[in-house]
């Protein structure tokens, strides 16, 4: 199914070679998968080969009801933890992520159970980096919604990190197509209806998500900094 809304995954740096401690390792992207069940009280996500033993698990979703709430669990018994309550845009528009500290390997099958049925989707998108602190890889986290051609998380301020891996999730209401990274983005195209971003490292400081889209929708962007491991 062809989703009506589209999502933007963006990972930034601050340079290419951004100095990081001795002892850390860089975020790196493994694999991201999606699905829509259309109107359900439950959507299950398969990622498509196992995750390994204490990587990042991101999960950005995304529903068209606004007086539902949503409950993450997988097979694995791995703790879902929501990085803030669920974010109405527009008029029927609900986004809502979470991660999980250091995932438990295998394959994963996450599903995500709403309090009453969707109206006519309930999509789900989970990301695996490997790299982040197992312990506490959330050095940051902010988000914005808004309307109109031009998108931002707003100030995220990243502190103690030493270096960190700034992540966004931009989630867009309706297609306003094409879209534009912000300044030193770069877009990967995923299955037509979803785009990925990806950079490297930021050190500690005060930094924005940024994106433009061609035609003006409503719009939430989200922001995560995260903490390399520790070798």
């Amino acid at each position: 199914m062809f989703h009506k809304y589209f999502l933007a995954v963006l990972v930034l740096a601050g340079s290419l070679f951004a100095a990081l401690p001795a002892h850390a390792q860089q975020l790196q992207y493994v694999q991201w998968s999606t699905g829509d069940s259309g109107a359900t009280t439950r959507q299950t996500t398969y990622l498509g080969k196992s995750v390994a033993s204490g990587n990042l698990i991101i999960v950005f979703a995304h529903w068209d009801n606004q007086s539902v709430t949503a409950t993450l669990n997988d097979q694995k018994g791995n703790k879902y933890i929501p990085l803030s309550p669920p974010v109405n845009v527009g008029a029927n528009e609900r986004y809502q992520a979470w991660i999980v500290r250091g995932s438990a390997a295998g394959e994963l099958h996450v599903n995500i159970d709403f309090s009453a049925r969707t109206t006519s989707y309930s999509v789900l998108d989970v990301l695996e980096y490997a790299g982040a602190d197992r312990k506490d890889p959330l050095a940051g986290f902010a988000f914005k919604t808004g309307s109109g051609t031009t998108q931002e998380s707003g100030p995220l301020n990243v502190e103690n990190a030493g270096a960190a891996s700034l992540i966004g999730l931009i989630g867009y209401e309706t297609h306003a197509l094409p879209y534009f990274a912000g300044e030193e983005f770069q877009f990967r195209e995923y299955e037509a209806t979803t785009l990925v971003v990806e950079k490297q490292n930021v050190g500690s400081g005060t930094h924005t998500v940024k994106a433009r889209s061609a035609n003006p929708t409503n719009w939430v962007a989200f922001a995560l900094a995260i903490r390399p491991a520790k070798n």
